[in-house]
């Protein structure tokens, strides 16, 4: 994923994003909030960013379970701003 077209929570830029949006960002949360819940995952989920006209929603890890004491996170969702469709992704956050 490109880094040069993040748009991030709490920003002038995402005020007008999620404006333009016909899923709110509550509305893809809480969309993603089930996928969590319907796939068992027990990590941290964590709005990442938007991107293009994705939401990117991820995972965070627990500092306290890595040898070296640090946070991952990872990529786990990407949801449609305008169709609300979902698409699985995975990586790393870099």
């Amino acid at each position: 994923m490109n880094n040069s077209d993040r748009i991030y929570y709490n920003t002038e830029e995402f005020s007008v994003f999620e404006k333009n949006a016909k899923v709110s960002y509550e509305q893809a949360y809480d969309i993603y909030l089930d996928y969590v819940k319907n796939e068992d995952i027990y990590l941290e989920p964590v709005f990442l960013f938007c991107s293009g006209k994705d939401y990117v929603f991820g995972v965070s890890t627990n500092p306290q379970n890595d040898k070296m004491n640090r946070s991952w996170k990872l990529y786990k969702l990407k949801i449609n701003s305008q169709t609300g469709e979902i698409e699985r992704i995975e990586g790393q956050v870099k």
